[in-house]
């Protein structure tokens, strides 16, 4: 979480470690020294975040006249843009790299070389353009996620397409969207440096039942958080947790190895996950 400062209190930078020691939730610890943040003095009342160089992580617009380009290790470094402004940020010349415009100023990005893709929806049972759908990538690098929303910041109207720098890497070994209406579009080894349009239902996750041990969860019983392991090492898109009369009391979209589960009372549940390649598992499991 990235905090802009927009008065006598500086910048702030948080990472989430999920710590659960104690059983007291300390999931985000202050890593703004020696951020790049701590060392910038400007102030706005808006920031946001793209990626601006198409390296394959998120870059922060603010104050200044300046981006701040993170450098894939927690630090941010200051480019800067002398009249630089924030504004509405999109593709607006298609070729490939993000552009900003403010009223009637365009600023043209510089394409570096890097590699892109761009995703852009059409909602048949969700929204026609695609509000509120979660967007992800996974190639070489992990999983990157755009969520599709219908402002970006204070003032401006961006983009409604997911865009997505992969820097160096080549191709990328799915793109998944999961509509605000539960339906997944999977598509395998999509085109990069281009836009691809997504139809709902046009690209269906086919869903299999796994084995029984495809994943595993501790521990046993279940405390303030569900750890899971996949036998596949394959990333889980959906978790949903159900108690025995089969009510729905919790739903997680791409889950990274491990639900909370402190809000849950003390009780035996049903756990379904569902994977990127569309195996859905089923596990019982108690929480203390």
């Amino acid at each position: 979480i990235m905090i802009g400062s927009n008065g006598s209190v500086g910048h702030k930078f948080f990472r989430n470690d999920l710590d659960k020691s104690n059983n007291t939730e300390e999931a985000f610890v202050n890593i703004t020294a020696g951020s790049g943040w701590d060392t910038d003095s400007s102030i706005n009342r808006d920031y946001i975040a793209y990626d601006f160089d198409n390296d394959g992580w998120v870059d922060v617009l603010g104050a200044g006249g300046k981006i701040m380009f993170n450098q894939g290790d927690n630090t941010f470094a200051p480019s800067l843009y002398p009249g630089l402004n924030l504004g509405a940020v999109g593709d607006l010349n298609n070729d490939g790299f993000l552009d900003i415009q403010t009223g009637t100023t365009i600023r043209y990005a510089v394409p570096n070389g890097n590699h892109w893709i761009t995703v852009g929806l059409k909602g048949t049972q969700s929204n026609k353009n695609g509000i509120g759908a979660r967007v992800e990538i996974y190639g070489a690098w992990g999983k990157q996620i755009r969520d599709i929303r219908s402002g970006e910041g204070f003032a401006y109207m961006s983009s409604l397409n997911g865009h997505f720098g992969i820097g160096s890497a080549t191709e990328i070994e799915k793109l998944v969207v999961i509509w605000p209406s539960g339906s997944i579009d999977v598509i395998n080894n999509p085109a990069i440096d281009q836009m691809v349009t997504v139809n709902e239902g046009a690209f269906p996750l086919s869903v299999t039942e796994a084995a029984a041990d495809a994943f595993s969860i501790y521990p046993v019983p279940v405390d303030n958080l569900i750890n899971i392991k996949s036998k596949s090492g394959h990333a889980i898109i959906r978790a949903e947790i159900f108690d025995l009369t089969g009510k729905l009391v919790m739903k997680k979209e791409s889950v990274n190895n491990s639900i909370p589960a402190s809000e849950l009372a003390t009780g035996t549940y049903i756990l379904k996950l569902l994977d990127i390649n569309g195996r859905l598992s089923t596990l019982k499991f108690t929480k203390s």
